[in-house]
């Protein structure tokens, strides 16, 4: 994947976020046989469709969403598309996981699938009904990964750890009333340590420089937005203290960018600043404020993509 110059590794945020997912994304090298990837006719993506889940798919060499809502209300949806060559495609396979939103999905680059994990089957419930289960996609079709241990989330986030060649989430656990750390191993889940926080609607990427996984921002019910710098090893949890951190928000975006050597961050927001501008670089110990872009920021439904660094493009 490529912002500017740089490629950019990206994880999986929540629904607010991906549309900046969208800005940061473009194509970038194989890392596995794209003849396994599905080729379907090409199709504008409906109008008011908001992506409930985004990845980018290295394999196909394409973004893949899935699901979502249209419109106002709970009119989920259950499509599968793709956005390669600056279009969309509509997917049709012959297995689809229920319609859903904020499904965590992330790639996991050892076997060349994506993987998809619960995410909110209906929004008209206070709390939402929550998804338990997971779904591989192999480029060409979703099938039921059926494991033996089915985590039990509500607003689960994802990336893949490649220290340890798994796919992580987070998201709260609603029996021990924490924020539980699972790994999947290509067979089942595995839980890893619970976060000593509460973060949900946080962002998660994997920083190869450390060699951890880093989470940043997100909410809990006392203290509101958060602006916490967490990251997540082999020996567990650590609350990192940068001199200089972002604002606290929801939903931010979160890719490493190898050429810069640097995680970037950028969007999210608040309920009091619905959409943030800003951009930041970490560099395993503090945060430094990137130069300020040369337009408008992406908008919640726009699709954009950026051409050079600093500067975003709408197509």
């Amino acid at each position: 994947m490529r912002l500017g110059s740089g490629w950019v590794s990206l994880g999986t945020t929540m629904a607010a976020a991906l549309p900046l997912l969208l800005s940061l994304l473009t194509c970038g090298p194989p890392t596995g046989p794209a003849s396994r990837c599905v080729v379907a006719a090409t199709a504008s993506a409906p109008i008011g469709w908001f992506p409930g889940s985004i990845v980018f798919d290295s394999a196909c060499r394409q973004l893949l969403a899935f699901g979502g809502s249209i419109g106002q209300g709970n009119n989920l949806s259950n499509a599968t598309w793709s956005w390669k060559d600056g279009h969309w495609t509509h997917l049709m396979p012959a297995h689809s996981p229920p319609a859903r939103t904020r499904g965590a999905l992330a790639f996991d680059a050892k076997r060349n699938v994506s993987v998809l994990y619960g995410g909110q089957l209906d929004l008209n419930r206070n709390p939402p009904v929550a998804a338990v289960d997971t779904w591989i996609w192999n480029g060409a079709d979703w099938h039921d990964g059926r494991p033996a241990h089915r985590p039990d989330l509500l607003l689960p986030i994802a990336t893949y750890d490649a220290s340890r060649e798994q796919v992580v989430i987070v998201g709260w656990d609603t029996a021990s009333h924490g924020f539980a750390t699972w790994s999947w191993n290509g067979e089942d889940w595995q839980p890893l340590m619970t976060l000593p926080a509460s973060a949900a609607q946080a962002g998660l990427v994997y920083d190869p420089r450390t060699r951890s996984v880093l989470l940043f921002g997100g909410f809990n019910q006392s203290a509101g937005p958060l602006q916490e710098t967490w990251s997540l090893g082999q020996s567990g949890w650590h609350l990192l203290r940068p001199a200089t951190t972002p604002q606290a928000r929801l939903d931010p975006a979160l890719g490493f960018d190898p050429k810069l050597k640097r995680v970037l961050l950028t969007g999210g927001g608040t309920a009091q600043q619905p959409l943030m501008a800003d951009t930041w670089a970490w560099d395993g110990s503090n945060w430094s404020q990137l130069p300020a872009i040369d337009c408008d920021p992406p908008s919640p439904r726009a699709e954009r993509l950026p051409v050079q660094r600093g500067h975003w493009t709408a197509l």
